[in-house]
Formats: structure tokens, sequence, C-alpha cells
């Protein structure tokens, strides 16, 4: 029997499954809080301004009280948003902000009264049994990913699911190991070096894939991928990272999947899939406020520098301005790389014309730098030399010596260089940024941090 009821009326479940038996309402309150996370969900009730209307509270009547039998995490946050001295003490400022934040309090729920607890445990056990073959069974990533596309058209594994549907399609992996690989697609797409060797031209929030390699390229590169998935040599799964990625891709380029060239025009992987990055999905208008934050975000995101530097040098200054304000990096690509390359090594040069003593260490050699010496060499002898005055971080180091890793086609140091001496090579605006983030520190470092004398 459904009913209305205040929140006040109803009681915690003194027998609730979550906890061993505790009568005391306080005591039941602190443990959920402690162990249930109440928190997280009064801060989407207090949000969203409502509880889920799919999910129904469940009651019966047990000594003239009205306990709780389904839904006793809500009824607790609900009650610690009426009342948040309810709460331990500890936790009582927190449930506090939180009811400043709803316009309406939420006072009265429906619920459906069970006569007892025996008629209500078939259902409970339905709902909450993990052995239970009609249980509620949570979405998958790929199921969720469809929602999300549903919902508001910007599924964060956008790219990855077009990959693994073209897969499925083309029947270049089974269907029971789709279910587990969309988040390690996610991942190994979130690195723009695979993304260029892939063929793929958009980003990891895009479903609809536009490459520029062909059909046939992308499927031997794909079969390949799914056949080494699990193959622990290559490390490709959940737990990879940008290193373990990139010598995957040198695995791929040794048995000769990745192609030597690239289209003169991008294609559509699946042919008519929406756009999710240019979506159309129907949002609320946002505030003045936050019109303006989300204008100011647009503004810092359409250029490659959001950080101040201290130049001296009027040249190398007005490189830094273009890139800091002139040039757009997703319409501007290849502009931006070649001023990025700019830079960094004019940067440098400057460097090494006000510094003459610095050395370049590698397998145990060392070796003199000068303004003469090449791109890489500059590049990590200095950033060597910064690391030892403690300018930067071992981390930021270490990635600058896998980026600019000798004779390879990827990577940071393969930009800067093929965007001045590579026709054949393209570049997407992904790359442009990455290139940038992976300078970034050392760029910093040489004007912001190194301590430059006094010139007259």
């Amino acid at each position: 029997m459904r009913k209305t009821l205040s929140i006040t009326r109803l009681y915690l479940d003194p027998k609730n499954p979550r906890h061993i038996p505790i009568e005391n309402q306080k005591e039941i309150i602190e443990f959920l809080i402690e162990n249930e996370k109440i928190k997280p969900l009064a801060k989407d009730i207090a949000e969203k301004g409502l509880i889920n209307p799919l999910d129904l509270v469940g009651i019966t009547e047990e000594n003239k009280k009205k306990i709780v039998l389904e839904g006793n995490r809500r009824i607790c946050a609900l009650k610690l948003l009426l009342n948040p001295l309810l709460a331990p003490k500890k936790h009582q400022k927190y449930f506090n902000n939180l009811k400043q934040k709803i316009a309406t309090p939420i006072k009265k729920i429906e619920v459906h009264q069970f006569k007892s607890r025996l008629e209500a445990q078939p259902w409970l056990s339905t709902l909450h049994s993990a052995s239970s073959d009609t249980a509620r069974k949570s979405w998958s990533t790929e199921q969720q990913t469809r929602f999300e596309q549903e919902a508001d058209g910007k599924p964060d594994h956008a790219a990855a699911l077009t990959i693994l549907e073209f897969s499925l399609q083309n029947k270049l992996i089974q269907p029971e190991q789709s279910q587990k690989v969309i988040t390690t697609i996610t991942r190994m797409l979130s690195t723009p070096e695979v993304r260029e060797a892939f063929g793929i031209l958009t980003g990891v929030k895009e479903r609809n894939i536009k490459i520029n390699i062909k059909l046939e390229e992308l499927k031997e590169i794909l079969r390949q991928y799914f056949n080494d998935f699990d193959n622990k040599a290559h490390n490709i799964g959940s737990r990879s990272n940008k290193e373990d990625r990139l010598r995957y891709l040198e695995h791929l380029k040794s048995l000769g999947k990745i192609p030597p060239s690239h289209l003169p025009e991008e294609i559509e992987l699946l042919p008519g899939m929406i756009s999710t990055t240019n979506s159309t999905a129907i949002k609320e208008p946002l505030s003045n406020k936050n019109q303006s934050k989300n204008s100011t975000y647009k503004k810092k995101q359409n250029g490659l520098i959001d950080y101040e530097l201290k130049v001296p040098v009027s040249k190398i200054e007005s490189v830094y301005l273009e890139l800091k304000t002139k040039l757009k990096v997703k319409e501007t690509p290849y502009a931006v790389a070649a001023l990025l390359r700019a830079l960094i090594e004019q940067s440098c040069d400057y460097f090494l014309r006000k510094n003459c003593s610095i050395q370049f260490h590698e397998n145990g050699r060392s070796e003199k730098v000068k303004e003469s010496s090449i791109l890489r060499v500059k590049i990590l002898s200095i950033a060597q030399e910064l690391e030892k005055l403690g300018h930067l971080e071992k981390k930021e180091l270490s990635t600058l010596i896998n980026e600019c890793q000798p004779n390879r086609d990827i990577g940071t140091l393969s930009l800067l260089n093929s965007v001045l001496h590579n026709y054949a090579h393209n570049i997407t605006f992904e790359q442009s940024i990455a290139a940038h983030n992976n300078l970034k520190p050392l760029i910093i470092a040489i004007w912001n941090k190194y301590p430059w004398p006094n010139e007259e």
C-alpha cells in the first residue's frame, strides 16, 4: 500500500543488514555516515532538490513505529538535511552547509508499506542479493557510455565506444571480450601519440571518429591490439602508463602495423555517427554568472599558454605573446607547433649563451653543449641543470627524457622536428597541446625560476 509520510515519522531499521543490530537511532545514523557514503548521497539530493523518483522507500509498522526496510540510506540523508544536529558533531557543519542549498526542504516522501518484514523479504532479496538473477544489475562501462550519450551527448568513453562497435562489426573482437575493454581503450586513446599512430584525428570524447588512414590499415592495428590485450609482456591493460603505451607503439611499428603514410582527406570511421563534441543536446540556460565563467574557460582553452612568463628578450617575448594571445590552438595546430618549437629552441639558445659551461650527461658520457648542438641535447642538458638546481622536479625531467628519445617517430621531440622538416607528418591540436604540456615545466623553469643576473 502506497502512502505519503513525514520523514520525521520514519525510523531507521535497527535490524538493517548493513550493520549489526543497533537500537539507538543516533548510533545508526553515525554508523551509516561513517560506513555507507551518506555524505555524497545527501549532497546529490541537495543538488537535485529531490530523491530518485525511480526508487520507492519500503516500510512496515512495528510497535506502532514506521520502520524503514528499504531506503535507509536515503531516509538517513533526508533526516540529516532537515536536522543536521542528528549527526555526530564533527559532521554537523557539512550537513548544515548542504541544508542551506536546498530551496524547498523535503519533508515528506512517498512510501510503500508492507504488512510485515516477512512480506517485504522476497522484494528486498530481489533488490540486494548478488546471487539473485532478478537483482538490479549495474550497467557495464559500455552500457553506461551509451546512456551518457543519450542523456547529455558527452560520454567519457565516446571514442572507445565507437572503436568497440567498429571492432565488433568487423569481428576484430569477441562480444564476451568487449565487456571488459572499453575503459582500457580510452586509456590507450588518451595518449596523443597513439591516436596519431592509429590515424585518429579526433579526441577521446568524440563518438564520430575521423581517421586519415585506410580502414583496412586500422583493422590490422586493432586486430593486433586485441590479440595482445591480455599479454602481460606488453602491459596495455587498465594499469598501463604512457611509457607502456609508447613502447607498445614501437612494437606495432616493428610488426609493420603502423602505416607509413596518411590519406589526403579524412574519413569517418562509422559514417552517420552523431558528433559528441559538438553536441546539440538541450541544456538548461546558464545564469549570467555561469555564462561568464564558461566564457572565461573557453577563452583560456583557445590559446596554448595560460601563464605569465618574464622574458627580457624582445624576440622571444614576441614569440611567447603570439602563442599566448594570437593563435588558437584548435584552429592553427601547425602554426602553434611551429611557434612552440621557436619558443623552446630560442629559450634554450639564450640560456646556453648565458651559461657557457652546460654539460649533457647520457649513458655515462658527458659533452659540452653549444647553441649549434641538436635540439634534443639542448633541451635535456638544460633540464638536467635545472633539476640539479631544484628548479625542475625529477618526474618532469623523466618526462622530457622519455619524450625526447632519439630515432622515434612519436613524442614531443618528433613533433618539434617534424613540424619544420617533414611535409608528410600531420599534426592535430591535441598533439600540440600534449607537446606543450610536456615542455611547460622547462619553459617556466628557464624564465620564471632560474635566477638570472641583473643586466645593465
